[in-house]
């Protein structure tokens, strides 16, 4: 289950049915969107956000909604914090993770486990800018409409492929942040989007704090 989180929280340094629907095509200028990206990467410290998760799966009628909080700084820490409806909450410090579990702290040596170290190496690319080449851990194409960019990520690691079987990326094209976020796992299907977006602004006290 950590594994799932760590991986999303690297990607968002960066549906079937929502490609179709949603005017999708394939991206003309895959080069000029690469160096953006790694531009805007680059130059990012800090991001903060709010979330909404949505959660289909196969064998339910209604969606699980989750709310909740991301924090970021480029000195490898993240806080991936859930609120509403429940309290469960990840740090990373660089290779320390940290679960909270409503009030319930267990720690971490991410830099023993094999998963962990290739899923850090994700976010570290990332942080290089370079999220998309040399990322041998997944294949992905290129797409977009007047206000998105997609980015369809499919694992090629068998690691990878045994939590996922796919990652959409959605990117607003005015500043290339994300915007939301679907994972396919074994005909589930997670969704989460991003709201009030800061980049580049002070973080809150204790914000990779286990409290």
């Amino acid at each position: 289950m950590h594994y799932k989180f760590l991986l999303l929280a690297g990607l968002l340094l960066v549906s079937t049915i929502g490609f179709a629907q949603e005017g999708f095509r394939k991206m003309k200028d895959v080069e000029g969107f690469k160096q953006k990206l790694n531009n805007i990467t680059k130059v990012t410290e800090t991001i903060q956000c709010s979330f909404v998760q949505e959660k289909q799966l196969s064998f339910m009628k209604e969606k699980m909604v989750a709310k909740g909080l991301f924090y970021f700084d480029k000195k490898n820490r993240l806080r991936w914090e859930y609120n509403s409806p429940y309290k469960y909450t990840i740090l990373l410090n660089d290779k320390q993770l940290t679960v909270v579990d409503n009030g319930k702290v267990s720690k971490i040596d991410a830099g023993k486990n094999d998963t962990f170290q290739k899923i850090q190496g994700m976010l570290t690319r990332t942080l290089q800018g370079n999220v998309l080449d040399g990322n041998d851990k997944f294949s992905y194409e290129l797409f977009e409409n007047e206000q998105q960019a997609l980015v369809k990520l499919t694992p090629v690691d068998k690691e990878i492929k045994g939590y996922i079987s796919g990652i959409d990326l959605y990117f607003d094209k005015k500043d290339l942040m994300m915007a939301r976020i679907d994972m396919h796992e074994s005909g589930d299907l997670t969704s989460i989007k991003f709201t009030n977006r800061k980049v580049n602004e002070p973080l809150p006290a204790g914000a990779f704090s286990a409290k």
